[in-house]
């Protein structure tokens, strides 16, 4: 669901809506397109998912091909090249995507990526290459795709989009430009989900929940991800002061699926982390701060749990009772 938000439209054709624009990308905007001639040939868009590197790739491919882009770079939408792009038939775009049910991009995809920087562009200046997720080409493909980069092709440029940096070769990232695209800050991405309709509460807790991705947090308010979480949040506070008896809060958790559940304790619990960091010199938080650490691992064996045979109802019951013991401990 993470990658599928910030991956919109990265089919064999641009998305859709290839000038969806995010608030939170006005300043990378602005540096990269100060001066098209010195942009370098090879980009590398990373940052979480859920904050629209994708959507940003392809608006910069866009503008990069119109023929008549505005004062602030951005494609006009009405000359032939952007007419083309819209439609996914401009012949200078290649996109490059796992195929069909594979997870990943593999050598013959990036043969064909030689193949295409090597022609002359058909109608515009320059050749756009988009990658997403670069970090899904095997070992093959990646060293397919080095040569690529070893001896790039003046008129070709190339647009890679990740949200896992580490996974893609060291001389892969060497050879391009890093840019991070980062989040908005927590106040600004509530006050935007709320022009989407979103009430603040619903907001708050979805920003919390996907770790303040915009784009994550609108799936999780425009799906059921958020049903039930308030009343969860609830139990898990009650559990903890003692004021509510863990089975019970187990049993009504159920209707809102193990693995899901699962997710918000591990976001609770990272939140409790954080606070307690803050004040690590007190003793008795620090062994509070270990015993959380151990149930984080506790619970991430469980996620791994959830998805297989074993009966939800017991899982959740026994996260439920460990949860509680971490605070009343049975004497």
């Amino acid at each position: 669901m993470a990658d599928a938000i910030d991956e919109v439209g990265a089919g064999a054709s641009p998305p859709k809506h290839p000038g969806a624009r995010y608030f939170w990308h006005d300043r990378v905007w602005s540096a990269l397109v100060r001066d098209f001639s010195t942009l370098p040939h090879a980009l590398l868009l990373h940052g979480m998912n859920g904050v629209g590197k994708s959507a940003l790739a392809w608006r910069l491919a866009k503008s990069l091909l119109c023929e008549a882009p505005a004062a602030d770079a951005l494609a006009c939408g009405t000359c032939p090249s952007c007419v083309r792009f819209e439609a996914g038939t401009h012949p200078d775009v290649k996109s490059v995507v796992p195929l069909g049910d594979s997870a990943v991009i593999g050598v013959d995809q990036i043969r064909e990526v030689g193949q295409f920087c090597t022609l002359t562009p058909h109608t515009a200046k320059r050749k756009i290459v988009v990658v997403v997720p670069a970090d899904a080409m095997n070992t093959s493909a990646a060293n397919a795709f080095l040569k690529v980069l070893e001896e790039p092709p003046a008129s070709c440029f190339l647009l890679l989009v990740t949200a896992r940096t580490a996974r893609l070769p060291a001389t892969i990232r060497s050879r391009c430009v890093s840019v991070s695209v980062q989040p908005p800050r927590h106040e600004e991405a509530g006050a935007w989900l709320q022009t989407m309709a979103a009430d603040k509460r619903s907001a708050d807790a979805a920003l919390n929940l996907v770790g303040g991705a915009p784009l994550r947090a609108l799936e999780l308010i425009q799906t059921d991800e958020l049903r039930g979480h308030g009343d969860w949040i609830e139990d898990a506070v009650a559990i903890r002061a003692g004021t509510k008896d863990p089975l019970g809060c187990a049993r009504q958790w159920k209707d809102y699926g193990a693995e899901r559940c699962l997710i918000w304790f591990q976001r609770y619990v990272a939140e409790l982390v954080s606070q307690l960091v803050a004040d690590f010199g007190n003793s008795e938080k620090r062994i509070l701060l270990r015993e959380l650490f151990h149930y984080s691992d506790v619970l991430s064996d469980a996620r791994n749990l959830s998805t297989g045979p074993l009966d939800e109802s017991l899982l959740l019951e026994d996260m439920a009772i460990r949860w509680s013991r971490l605070f009343h401990p049975v004497v």
